[in-house]
């Protein structure tokens, strides 16, 4: 088996991460502007008996109550397995990064199929790892928590005002939501190769611990 070098590793990474970040941010594109026209809809059918203002405050309520509805115990925890079930199912799939670099995840005994022992102990490290990624985001909203509550009562009927409001608020305090999500998936992974550069085999802590390797598939 030849080992992938740092380099291939580190550039199949970035690859798979900006498909994700691409992948999340036409989702929420998708979803913000089926929202904005389903109200524009529902606001023109209703309009002799709707509040204009309650029209105007429709696209917001939407990811609200989603975002609400995510956080709940029992979604969360539906969620993380059926996260959990995907990891195992797909333990011996690549991704587009490592299908575009030409690299496979296999086991580092055998050089074959990665085992379902391996996919659960890889899957709990990589939501170790994002946890402990988030916590920094999770604590610069949570300083911005009290603006962010007078921005929602300020501009409460006001939609496009909200939304500057909200824009100028992440300017202010140079937090770019987009940049720290994308840090979150791939800061982990980076830091682990970067400590990797000091190891002979090239194989970082999460290779090690569910016992695979990163061999070039070309």
């Amino acid at each position: 088996m030849q080992v992938a070098s740092l380099r291939a590793r580190l550039l199949a990474t970035l690859l798979g991460a900006a498909v994700v970040i691409l992948g999340i941010a036409a989702a929420i594109g998708l979803g913000a502007g089926g929202a904005h026209a389903y109200a524009r809809v529902r606001g023109t059918d209703d309009k002799r008996e709707a509040d204009p203002d309650e029209d105007e405050d429709r696209p917001r309520e939407f990811p609200r109550r989603a975002g609400e509805l995510l956080q709940a115990p029992p979604v969360r925890a539906a969620l993380w397995g059926a996260s959990a079930g995907l990891a195992v199912a797909g333990r011996n799939l690549r991704g587009p990064g490592f299908r575009v670099v030409g690299l496979r995840r296999v086991d580092a005994r055998t050089g074959g199929a990665i085992g379902v022992r391996s996919a659960v102990v890889g899957f709990l490290f990589d939501r170790a790892q994002h946890a402990t990624a988030g916590l920094l985001f999770r604590y610069r909203m949570s300083e911005l928590a009290p603006k962010l509550q007078e921005i929602e009562r300020t501009h409460a009927n006001d939609s496009q005002a909200h939304q500057e409001a909200l824009a100028e608020l992440y300017r202010a305090n140079a937090l770019r939501p987009t940049v720290t999500c994308g840090w979150t998936l791939v800061g982990p992974i980076l830091t682990q190769l970067v400590l990797a550069i000091g190891i002979r085999d090239g194989r970082t802590v999460r290779d090690r611990l569910t016992g695979t390797i990163v061999v070039a598939d070309r």
